[in-house]
């Protein structure tokens, strides 16, 4: 949950939501988001599940070790044709019997090897629903900046429209003044409709962005239009292998792994246990009335304990068969905790590595947007002196207009 935790801060720290970005963290939309999320989310809800079942599987491995109570009772009304040599009677008697027995495993391998494996089905059920809740936060901000972003792309695209719209009317007032070309008016129509069909795509962009978070959070929530920040979140320490190696080690995923192995080498155990001894203590009372033909109107009370040994003597080799199977899949397991440790160690330096590259880029686009505000500052002054006309500061400003999109896409990723 805490690594969870640290995923929406993150994100709340990309976006903002006017007034509603000064809200404590607790009520914020993306807060609000993922509670519905955890209750929405059908991934989410079957690894809950699961948790909960594998920990009432603790409940069933325990109860197999504790003493069994049975009763039994039987009751009959029988029909008897008996002879002996010239004498034959043909009684017709009831019959009953009741007796309670107390079964008591002292010694059983294989009883102590299902609740150690239930114990770690369990633990590793938590670290799956662990990783799962980390997916579930992932996929919920990719989902929550993707729509700021896309809300950002359509206002961007719409300012551009409209900024080429006051283009294109001052081209036609140019060529009605004599000042322009006529290249001018259908050049700025041409980029007007390209902006038209862009804000279209953007607006397009937006209502899946938003369904798509609508199939996190469910159709339910109502969440105000999030809104990406004006600046990125502040660098992050330079990454190296020790960093990256913690970060591997407390993964959640690697937590399941490390005890699959656990739980794979716990099988072994359970492989070998059903072929070694079992001790078990009875204890046992009951009462029989004329359960026999020769017990016929007596009255039996019998109270008995003792201890039951099973020793297996040979299974026609399945306890090696069961054993080298049992010790080759936790070969399995251990290649698969290698295998997730190495993906989670690449995927890490590759995200460390963008974000350093984001930063980089970050810089890079607010020089070039420097750089376009002192041409737009350049061509006024030109305007003034009588060298350049308004449509070259429209047209300078373009640039301006198009820089918005690295930043707005920057910070969105």
């Amino acid at each position: 949950m805490r690594r969870t935790a640290r995923i929406l801060a993150l994100a709340m720290a990309a976006t903002c939501l006017g007034a509603a970005a000064q809200a404590p963290a607790a009520t914020s939309p993306l807060v609000e988001a993922y509670r519905a999320a955890l209750t929405f989310d059908p991934a989410y809800r079957a690894a809950r599940h699961e948790q909960l079942a594998a920990q009432e599987g603790i409940a069933l491995a325990v109860g197999a070790r504790r003493p069994e109570v049975s009763l039994t009772g039987t009751g009959a009304f029988n029909s008897l044709d008996q002879r002996a040599g010239d004498v034959t009677r043909s009684p017709d008697y009831r019959s009953s019997s009741v007796g309670v027995q107390l079964r008591q495993p002292l010694i059983n391998r294989e009883l102590e090897s299902r609740e150690a494996q239930a114990r770690l089905r369990a633990r590793q059920a938590d670290a799956v629903l662990a990783v799962r809740e980390l997916e579930l936060g992932e996929r919920l901000v990719e989902a929550y900046v993707q729509l700021a972003h896309a809300n950002a792309l359509v206002e961007l695209s719409r300012e551009e429209l409209e900024r080429q719209g006051q283009v294109v009317g001052s081209a036609r007032r140019s060529l009605r003044g004599g000042e322009g070309t006529t290249t001018e008016v259908p050049e700025a129509e041409s980029r007007a409709d390209l902006l038209r069909a862009q804000l279209g795509a953007a607006q397009t962009s937006l209502e899946n962005a938003r369904e798509t978070l609508l199939g996190l959070t469910g159709p339910g929530l109502v969440l105000p239009a999030p809104r990406l920040a004006s600046r990125l979140p502040p660098p992050r320490p330079q990454a190296d292998a020790a960093l990256v190696d913690a970060l591997v080690a407390t993964h959640p995923e690697v937590q399941a792994r490390l005890l699959g192995v656990d739980l794979a080498r716990e099988n072994i155990n359970a492989a070998r246990a059903p072929y070694r001894t079992r001790v078990d203590w009875w204890l046992g009372a009951s009462r029989s009335d004329s359960d026999v033909v020769n017990t016929i109107n007596q009255v039996n009370t019998l109270r008995s304990t003792g201890l039951q040994v099973s020793v297996p003597l040979y299974s026609g080799g399945r306890e090696g068969a069961a054993t080298r199977q049992a010790q080759l899949l936790a070969g399995k397991a251990e290649a698969d905790l290698d295998s997730t440790r190495e993906s989670l160690r690449l995927k890490l330096r590759q995200a460390l590595r963008g974000l350093d590259a984001s930063g980089q880029r970050w810089q890079a686009l607010q020089s070039a947007k420097q750089s376009t505000r002192q041409l737009v500052d350049a061509t006024r002054r030109s305007i003034a002196g009588g060298v350049r006309s308004r449509l070259g500061l429209l047209l300078a400003g373009r640039p301006l207009a198009e820089g918005g999109r690295g930043p707005t896409g920057l910070r969105g990723s």
